[in-house]
């Protein structure tokens, strides 16, 4: 009896251990997923065509990846761009934040500033393969990195050419199309106005504010004469100022403007809109220099409730995505970014612009590594490191734009702000 009671435990053990070696095998053949949440490419409500096309895009890209990991599964969920922030903040606080968030660099750099994402742990072969200018405007005043940049897009002018047949190339240009009755229209951000600062060679002044070094005279003048364009244009009946690019596209599109500056990622719907009709060119140059557009950035950054084999999927993958076959597969497969590996963005800069018929020196203004394109990417970087900062600095353009203040108040305002005091 004694044999048998043995017997029935040894059988009963091992039915156990196969039981647990069943289970762990299918543990490991399980699919791994990682929750992404994908911001708005544009400020403002979400978009339902963007929406679908951004979860085209992820599924996609998971697609490629297939290759180097066939068990990683990527779910993606759409959300505002002005609602990101608190949309994560709700979701991680109760435990269901996401694995991965894509959004832009300030954002990012908001996001771990408010503990909602964890720094980036950078290994140099990956830091290698992002150019230095992206990565500085990711990274904070302490060093940390907020996200891993993945893409940039190219600031240009769009227009109409049924209601506009000649793009303005100077803001002299831009003033007597105006006063002819045509339509322009701009947005209210730092980010999205630094292009004419090159007009007035005012960056030095900005530079000088970040630095806390005395401001010259001449370097004074040119940021007053910058502040002063900007309120004379809003002054003007036919240059109207909107609080966000998604605002201006929907404008355009409905014909109630006929120029905007517009980013390389809202090409699909533009051209979708206006097909022919619609003109791609450079961004008018100002009475001092061309304009010196910056690059906004495609940001992935990591959520805070991911498990520890998710956050190792989630940096295996971004890691991937900087790769140059994966950079330059991306790029030339949607035509609305540039990547941000050095290797291979000369090639597609040049046949992006070839497509767009722009010279591939406008192309390069925002990418390239010009002293201006540096000195751009520096004052950026610095500013939006800093999001309490970013948003006094547009609350000072704001209001030289609104007219409660003037070109010298805003002026002194604004490199108060840029020292870190008040204005």
């Amino acid at each position: 009896m004694a044999t048998v009671c043995r017997l029935g435990s040894r059988l009963a053990l091992f039915g156990l251990l196969a039981a647990l070696i069943s289970g762990c095998s299918q543990e490991a053949s399980l699919p791994r997923v990682l929750r992404v949440a994908k911001g708005s490419t544009n400020p403002g409500s979400l978009d339902i065509e963007e929406s679908v096309r951004d979860r085209r895009v992820v599924k996609e890209l998971q697609a490629l990846f297939q290759d180097f990991d066939p068990g990683l599964r990527l779910h993606p969920t759409s959300y505002s761009e002005a609602n990101l922030v608190e949309d994560i903040a709700r979701q991680t606080s109760s435990g269901l934040g996401p694995d991965l968030i894509v959004t832009n660099g300030n954002t990012a750099l908001t996001l771990l500033e408010q503990d909602l994402t964890h720094a980036i742990p950078l290994q140099s072969k990956v830091r290698s393969r992002i150019t230095p200018m992206a990565l500085q405007r990711v990274t904070t005043a302490s060093g940390a990195i907020a996200g891993i940049p993945v893409s940039q897009y190219l600031q240009l002018a769009c227009y109409d050419k049924r209601r506009l047949p000649k793009p303005p190339t100077t803001l002299q240009d831009l003033a007597k199309a105006s006063g002819e009755g045509k339509v322009f229209g701009l947005a209210m951000h730092l980010e999205d106005l630094y292009w004419t600062l090159g007009g007035f060679d005012a960056t030095p002044a900005l530079e000088d504010a970040l630095q806390a070094t005395p401001t010259s005279t001449d370097h004074n003048q040119r940021l007053t004469a910058w502040l002063q364009w900007l309120q004379n244009a809003s002054f003007q009946q036919n240059v109207l100022f909107f609080s966000n690019q998604t605002a201006l596209s929907d404008q355009l599109i409905q014909g109630k403007l006929d120029w905007i500056t517009c980013w390389s990622s809202q090409l699909p719907q533009l051209r979708k809109a206006l097909q022919q009709h619609l003109g791609i060119t450079t961004l008018p140059k100002g009475p001092l220099g061309k304009a010196t557009p910056i690059t906004r950035l495609q940001v992935w950054a990591l959520g805070r409730n991911s498990s520890a084999r998710q956050q190792r999927d989630s940096l295996k993958l971004l890691s991937f995505m900087v790769e140059p076959w994966a950079q330059k597969t991306l790029a030339l497969k949607y035509r609305t970014s540039f990547p941000v590996n050095p290797q291979v963005a000369p090639i597609v800069e040049r046949q992006l612009a070839g497509e767009r018929q722009l010279t591939t020196e406008t192309v390069q203004l925002g990418l390239s590594d010009l002293p201006s394109t540096q000195h751009a990417n520096s004052v950026v970087a610095a500013i939006g490191s800093n999001p309490e900062r970013l948003s006094r600095v547009n609350g000072v353009l704001n209001s030289v734009i609104f007219g409660t203040r003037n070109a010298t108040e805003g002026s002194k305002a604004l490199r108060q702000t840029l020292k870190g005091e008040q204005p």
